[in-house]
């Protein structure tokens, strides 16, 4: 994972350099690739915390908020971006292509720190007192499609609702997310208030991924989820 993000950053890096010497319409065909690269491998780096849950088998839903965090303390790194380029006067190409470094560097780590699918098996079944089947290595798209409806039939309703909840607690709060420059720059009158709620916004959701989340999810861990989940609807609705 850490592979792929080093080298999507490294080829956002190129167009970007290229960009600033007027050469972007020979290269900005990597922008998009240089996305999807990238972004495939945050989502395996995030995978890695799975590994993990056996080893911690008590605290399931900790491990799933510290896969999520990843993405929301990430929204940290433009600003650490910036305040690398006016301290050290590099472009914007030069400290992208110096990040890729850096995740680059971080490759031999993440993979000596997270343990391997065999390890996986091993702790699942010492935790569990009988072992996991092991998945065939097969790409049958359709079969296991079919498997994961199959399994959301069995409580559909169940799916349903969780589904539009999921859907209407994320909707607001990522249209915010999107537009809090354009919302500060009309709330307070000044582009330069726009941009320092953005960065207010930024900060936030990195303080809440990294600190509140992971602490809520240790409650759930510790309370169960059905009486969390009561404790949190009764949380939004008392107010």
């Amino acid at each position: 994972g850490s592979l792929l993000v080093a080298v999507g950053l490294f080829m956002e890096s190129i167009a970007v350099i290229s960009a600033m010497q007027g050469h972007d319409t020979r290269t900005n065909w990597l922008v998009p690739v240089a996305a999807v690269v990238t972004d495939f491998g945050s989502m395996l780096n995030s995978y890695c915390f799975f590994g993990l849950i056996w080893h911690y088998p008590g605290s399931t839903t900790l491990i799933l908020s510290l896969s999520t965090a990843t993405y929301q303390v990430s929204a940290l790194l433009p600003l650490g971006l910036k305040a690398v380029m006016d301290l050290t006067g590099i472009d914007f190409g030069m400290a992208m292509l110096g990040f890729s470094g850096c995740v680059l560097l971080s490759v031999p780590i993440i993979w000596q720190l997270t343990p391997t699918q065999e390890d996986y098996y091993d702790q699942a079944k010492e935790v569990l007192g009988v072992p996991l089947p092991k998945p065939k290595v097969t790409f049958d798209v359709c079969t296991k499609l079919k498997k994961g409806w199959d399994a959301v039939k069995l409580d559909l309703r169940d799916h349903v609702f969780m589904g539009m909840g999921f859907a209407f607690s994320l909707i607001f709060a990522q249209t915010y997310n999107s537009m809090s420059s354009a919302y500060g720059a009309g709330l307070f009158g000044s582009k330069q208030a726009g941009r320092e709620l953005a960065d207010m916004q930024v900060q936030s959701t990195a303080v809440v991924g990294a600190l509140c989340a992971p602490l809520v999810a240790k409650s759930a861990d510790f309370m169960g989820l059905k009486p969390f989940a009561w404790l949190l609807t009764a949380v939004i609705l008392i107010p």
